[in-house]
Parts: C-alpha cells; sequence; structure tokens
C-alpha cells in the first residue's frame, strides 16, 4: 500500500509551526511528510515552477492576498488559513481548494476541522491551546509567550528541530530555558527603555490605524510583543536605519489592513496580510511624517 505524500508550506511563526504538527497529527504516520517554514511566497511559487509533478502541496496559515494569483491557483493546492484579511479574496480563486473559517489561529481552526480525525494526547492539545492563546494576544496562559520566545531565540533557523522536539505536544520549560527566558525578558526591558518611539494615527487605505514606530537596530520579537503589550496599537513600525529596512505587524483583527500590500507599494517589500518586510523609501519617509515622538 502506497504512502500518501504531503508537501506542506507554512508560517514560519509559532502558530505555523503547531498548524503543522496538528495537520500531521491528523494523518497516518507513515505518510510522507515534507514541510518547509517560509515567510514569503516566492519559494513556493519557483517550488511549484520546476515540479514535474504536481499533487497535494498545502498551504497553512499564509494569509490570502493578490500576490497568490495566478501561480498559486492551481488544482494540486489546498490553503488553510484562519485570517480576516483572506476573506475577500476567496472569490478570485477558480481553481485552489481555500478552507477559511475566521478564527483566533489556524492551529484551532484545524483542530476543529480535523477533530474526527484527530487522537492527540493532552499534551498536543496543550502545545494547540499555547498557540492559539499567543496567536490571538489574548495571553492568558504564562507559557504562551515563554514558548514564543523559545520557538525564536532557540529555535531560530531550527523549525525542523522544534518540529521533531514537539511532536509528542507541549514540554515542562526546563531551568536552563527559564533562565534563557529570564535573560531575555530583562534585557528587553533595558533595550525598550532606550528606545526611539513614534505614535500617531496613520492611513492605510481608507482606514486610520493606531500606530507605533519604533527606530532601532535591536528590535527582537519579544520587544515588538512588549510594546505591543504596553500601548496596544493597531499598527507597529520597526525601522532600522543601518540595515535600510521596515518591518510592520497588524496588531488587531478588527478592520484589518493587508500588510503586504502596504510594503509592496510604499516599501518595495514582500510579506503577508499580518506582517511583512521592506525597505525604506522616500515614500515610506513621507508617510511617517505624520507619527509624533512619544
Amino acid at each position: 500500500m502506497q504512502n500518501n505524500c504531503h508537501h506542506i508550506y507554512t508560517n514560519n511563526s509559532l502558530d505555523g509551526a503547531i498548524s503543522l504538527l496538528t495537520y500531521m497529527w491528523s494523518h497516518p504516520q507513515n505518510d510522507n511528510f515534507h514541510y518547509t517554514p517560509i515567510s514569503n511566497l516566492n519559494r513556493i511559487k519557483n517550488d511549484l515552477k520546476n515540479a514535474h509533478n504536481k499533487s497535494n502541496y498545502v498551504m497553512l496559515d499564509l494569509a490570502i492576498n493578490n500576490n497568490f494569483l495566478p501561480e498559486l491557483d492551481d488544482p494540486s493546492i489546498t490553503i488553510i488559513d484562519h485570517k480576516r484579511s483572506s476573506e475577500s479574496f476567496i472569490k478570485d480563486f477558480k481553481h485552489s481548494k481555500i478552507i477559511y473559517k475566521e478564527h483566533t489561529s489556524t492551529s484551532l481552526l484545524l483542530y476543529k476541522l480535523l477533530k474526527d480525525k484527530l487522537e492527540i494526547n493532552k499534551n498536543q492539545k496543550m502545545l494547540i491551546a499555547l498557540a492559539d492563546d499567543y496567536t490571538s494576544y489574548k495571553m492568558s496562559i504564562e507559557d504562551s509567550l515563554n514558548l514564543n520566545i523559545i520557538f525564536w531565540s532557540e529555535y531560530q533557523n531550527r523549525f525542523y528541530d522544534f518540529i521533531e522536539d514537539y511532536f509528542d505536544g507541549f514540554k515542562p520549560i526546563t531551568e536552563k530555558q527559564k533562565k534563557s527566558i529570564h535573560f531575555i525578558k530583562n534585557q528587553s526591558a533595558n533595550i525598550i527603555k532606550n528606545l526611539q518611539l513614534f505614535s500617531g494615527n496613520l492611513n492605510f487605505g481608507d482606514r486610520s490605524k493606531k500606530t507605533i514606530a519604533v527606530m532601532s537596530e535591536n528590535v527582537t520579537p519579544y520587544v515588538i510583543d512588549s510594546l505591543i503589550d504596553i500601548h496596544r496599537p493597531d499598527i507597529i513600525l520597526s525601522i532600522n536605519i543601518k540595515t535600510n529596512s521596515v518591518f510592520i505587524k497588524q496588531c488587531t483583527s478588527e478592520n484589518p489592513i493587508d500588510c503586504s500590500a502596504f510594503v509592496s507599494k510604499f516599501c518595495e517589500g514582500y510579506g503577508n496580510s499580518s506582517m511583512a518586510y521592506g525597505t525604506i523609501t522616500p515614500l515610506f519617509m513621507e508617510i511617517t511624517k505624520n507619527l509624533n515622538p512619544c
């Protein structure tokens, strides 16, 4: 009996990683899983272009937008996503299978969609709960933030090791990891004290968004999370003059914008609707003139 082969592309994030695990848990373990974490669509487009046989491509937690078209509208592709911003683009797809429902995370959406196929233990269920708690910004479970810190600090560029280490579900945070988390939190607090912050309302098309911007060379994912927790913006911008780069992240699901469309137009960049990367351009700097020092 031939085993099924799954070619999976998932967001390089905590929710993307645990979405992948949830998908794998719902299928026979002797199936073949080939998975790739990505932060933009170019890798997928190139792989599909060079594929000899297109079959069973799955994309997880990659916010649907116009950049998918036309290359990623194909009968061999299934796209699964939870972000509200994806909904308006679904009608433009004629061939791909789209599984979309607005939800707090792709991990929890997959759990509910595949519940009848899932036979998972309490630690695997906890892992899904932690991903959902962090992705939704509820932060009601202490270890959800800590797990995200571990994901980005300990497993940076080691996505495949994370999948292997957490395949059996969440495991207690070790003393070594606790020390590392404590160090990162203290380091981030010191960084935040010395940050140059700007705030104000920026217009993204017809939508005015409460925005904060930080100019620094030392902004880590946890610094971003801390600033979001402190200031509660709709949008956060991280600007690095040294590398001439811009990072934009959407911090709310209410009336969302498309971050990838913004950086494509103003920053010569790429990404998805939730977060994107670009280059500092004169047009971008003109837009940010409406932000004032905090």
